[in-house]
């Protein structure tokens, strides 16, 4: 089910492709497993119906028809920067990170996209005629369901709860966007790394490297480095291979709600 296509290396479209073409080159757009996609398409209908409202029977079967499940490898790209957005994807399990890179290779996560959720800067996008302003890649494998942008923008202009929904997620989405940039611009790396923490890891700790740290919050990896040895030898946390357990969660809630660390 899967075109295995190695992370982060820029699609050829010269062979025949085109912009927008990402996901027929990390997947394949076929409609294997019929059953399953019906469940899939069904599944995320009934998310959409709960946050918007009803949706006619004439789009609601065309989605279903319409709709392509898919698998994409751990670390794929499925969107570069100033391409065309030709499907918009929902996630139904693991994860999309989409984010700004800048020329230096460095990067920041301007935010997830989590099961049940769809992309906003896509939707945007369809609904503007506008190229695509960031990256995606995959969080994981992760299935998700895609449908074409011409589709969307049928439905959309035939369903009010559809309308409904694409301002709603459109306005969820730009607060916690608006969030990032505060904490890029007000607050100390260690603050952020200590909030990251928190936020990601489960009792036990998180699974992350370095370079996967600095990518969420915009910096070197050479500084999450130098302040995760830092947390270490206070006591906090202790780290091994891709992995940072906590030993005083406590001291990194503290720093990371400290007002005074801005």
């Amino acid at each position: 089910m899967i075109k295995h296509w190695p992370p982060n290396v820029r699609p050829n479209y010269e062979a025949g492709g085109s912009a927008g073409d990402a996901w027929n080159l990390c997947c394949d757009l076929s409609r294997t497993g019929e059953r399953r996609l019906v469940s899939a398409a069904n599944e995320i209908l009934k998310l959409l119906e709960k946050q918007a409202g009803e949706i006619p029977e004439s789009v609601r079967k065309s989605f279903v028809a319409g709709a392509r499940e898919l698998v994409v490898p751990s670390g794929a790209q499925i969107a570069f920067e100033n391409e065309a957005c030709a499907r918009l994807p929902f996630v139904l399990s693991g994860g999309l990170r989409v984010y700004k890179a800048a020329p230096d290779g460095r990067s920041i996560t301007l935010y997830d996209i989590d099961p049940g959720e769809t992309c906003v800067l896509t939707m945007s996008c369809i609904l503007g005629g506008e190229p695509f302003p960031a990256g995606a890649e995959a969080l994981g494998e992760t299935r998700v369901l895609v449908v074409s942008s011409e589709d969307w923008l049928r439905w959309v202009e035939s369903s009010p709860s559809l309308r409904r929904y694409s301002h709603q997620i459109a306005a969820r989405r730009l607060s916690a966007v608006i969030e990032t940039l505060s904490e890029v611009a007000f607050h100390r790396v260690n603050q952020r790394v200590a909030r990251l923490i928190v936020r990601r890891s489960t009792d036990s700790g998180m699974q992350a490297t370095h370079q996967q740290i600095a990518d969420e919050l915009g910096t070197a990896r050479e500084v999450v480095s130098r302040i995760l040895k830092e947390f270490e030898r206070y006591g906090w946390i202790r780290m091994s291979r891709h992995e940072i357990a906590l030993l005083d969660k406590s001291a990194l809630v503290k720093l990371a709600e400290d007002a005074d660390a801005v």
